[in-house]
């Protein structure tokens, strides 16, 4: 799957003959910018980065049985198994993964750096900052031969409640799986969810929470179990805008039904629904200058003239940026780098934002259409004062398993063991804050200092796994059942354990009262 995540800084004009000066090494790994005003300030982003890793301190207590290995690099990254909730997937197997990405790749290179542009005069080696940010996810889940890929497609209409459709139009579309049927979902993700601070350093953490839709577990089982990277199925793309001049933000209010119902209301069972870059254009098109939430699901947030509505129907930039959210791309823009590669050959993958002649396939957001129903998305109005770069973000050098312990490995190349930060995790004890009531039951981490992973078991000893209980479970998040999804109406009564960074409190055990806070019934 490629992500594409989209960030709008403010900075200084960059120019473009620094980079000469640098090894070739640095080049391959940094976007590199000054400014005009003070040559001797120097500004950084990187051009990779991936899952973040976190290295034992020094001073880790080995006796403790629960602490971490402190010769292992440990990341941050989890992987357990649901069940689906509700409608079309109740009950269908899926995973839950999710954790953190960092996007400096090796920190060993960022002292490097630091030290050529000493030597080269500079006086302040910083990242670069941004002051707005707007993440949106292209998810694209198969590989594509020359180009072509073969489809089966058909249209299904979901019921949906609280709405003033009776329906959802979704185009569902699978491709040939290696016994050539068509049996692989083009979609991997019902839900993606992530973190980024609105204002803050391109050098960050980006946390996120994934679950798959049903039929992924078995792939990613043996991507774990290989320890093999996943850039075909989830790659980051950071494309950060710089621009010396303030930005203006344009805000879509949308209903994700209607927005569906519109799109795709041409679509049939049986038609193979690839379309050209121009067929999607005329379709953000034609949503942009409709301007009417309750006809075709999408409006400006600010009131505009019939002639600015027709202006901006017309950009492109807005039509491709709305298109990442009902479209996902066929043809593979981005050029996977060679971990192995180095110098000028990296650099030119990294570099890689040209536009090239490519297909588009109806994309399926689950999540927003059948639970959210309502949101904004938010665009860069038009302007010629800006610079693009790119971070791509990978997820490799993990091995473990689904549901189990997960370590980071130097089986690939490129791999490397360079930690994000320091600290030292340990199991917490297994803990139950919460009585399951007439409502269900509901564990959050309190008390746990940046918990990385999560197990889960009934207070009788049962693993959850075994329950098959419609849950979801994430360690940031903590574990929500609801007895509505359940079969008997009622949830197990659940107790959890936290991997959490050592030191952390843990307060005493709280019986909460009969009847849960109102936050609690979502």
């Amino acid at each position: 799957m490629k992500v594409k995540l989209l960030l709008f800084l403010l900075l200084y004009a960059p120019l473009s003959c620094l980079s000469a000066n640098f090894s070739a090494e640095i080049i391959s790994q940094f976007h590199l910018i000054t400014d005009p005003n003070n040559p001797k300030q120097l500004f950084y982003i990187s051009r990779f980065g991936g899952i973040e890793r976190i290295a034992p301190s020094a001073t880790a207590n080995v006796s403790n049985n629960n602490l971490i290995n402190t010769n292992d690099v440990l990341p941050n990254f989890y992987a357990v198994t649901l069940y689906g909730l509700a409608p079309p997937f109740t009950d269908k197997e899926m995973v839950g993964f999710g954790g953190t990405f960092s996007t400096i790749e090796n920190n060993a290179l960022v002292k490097q750096l630091k030290k050529e542009a000493k030597q080269l005069g500079y006086t302040s080696i910083q990242p670069a900052r941004h002051q707005f940010a707007q993440l949106n996810f292209i998810a694209t889940a198969f590989d594509v031969i020359n180009g072509q890929l073969a489809l089966e497609c058909k249209i299904e209409k979901i019921p949906v409640d609280h709405s003033s459709e009776s329906h959802v139009t979704m185009p569902l579309c699978k491709i040939k799986g290696t016994d050539q049927v068509y049996d692989i979902n083009i979609n991997l993700l019902y839900s993606l969810e992530t973190q980024l601070h609105e204002r803050g350093s391109t050098s960050t953490k980006i946390p996120f929470d994934a679950i798959t839709l049903p039929g992924w577990k078995p792939h990613l089982q043996d991507l774990l179990n290989n320890g093999s990277p996943w850039n075909h199925l989830l790659t980051g793309v950071v494309d950060w805008t710089i621009s010396d001049k303030p930005l203006n933000i344009i805000k879509l209010n949308v209903d994700w039904i209607k927005l569906y119902n519109f799109t795709f209301r041409e679509l049939k069972s049986g038609m193979n629904p690839l379309l050209s870059r121009e067929d999607v254009r005329t379709k953000m098109e034609e949503l942009l200058k409709c301007n009417d939430i309750r006809q075709c699901g999408i409006q400006f947030a600010d009131s505009l003239t019939p002639g600015k509505v027709e202006e901006l129907g017309e950009t492109l930039s807005l039509q491709d940026t709305l298109s990442t959210a009902l479209f996902t791309e066929a043809h593979l823009t981005l050029r996977r780098r060679d971990p192995s590669a180095t110098g000028r050959n990296r650099l030119s993958a990294a570099n890689n934002t040209e536009e090239v002649k490519t297909n588009f396939i109806p994309k399926v957001n689950f999540y927003q259409v059948l639970q959210l129903q309502n949101g904004k998305l938010e665009m860069l109005a038009p302007n010629n004062n800006i610079k693009q770069y790119r971070t791509v973000l990978d997820i490799n050098c993990i091995k473990g398993s689904i549901d189990g312990d997960i370590n980071s490995t130097n089986n690939q190349s490129g791999c490397t063991r360079t930690a994000d930060r320091y600290a030292n995790y340990q199991w917490s004890r297994w803990q139950s804050k919460h009585r399951a009531n007439f409502v269900g039951d509901l564990e959050m981490p309190v008390g746990c200092s940046k918990p990385i992973r999560v197990k889960a078991r009934s207070k009788t000893g049962q693993p959850y796994l075994s329950l098959k209980e419609r849950l979801l479970l994430s360690p940031r998040k903590g574990l929500f059942c609801w007895n509505k999804h359940q079969v008997d109406g009622k949830c197990a009564d659940y107790e959890v354990s936290w991997l959490c960074e050592k030191g952390s409190s843990e307060p005493p055990i709280i019986i909460w009262p009969e009847r849960p806070p109102v936050s609690f019934e979502l």
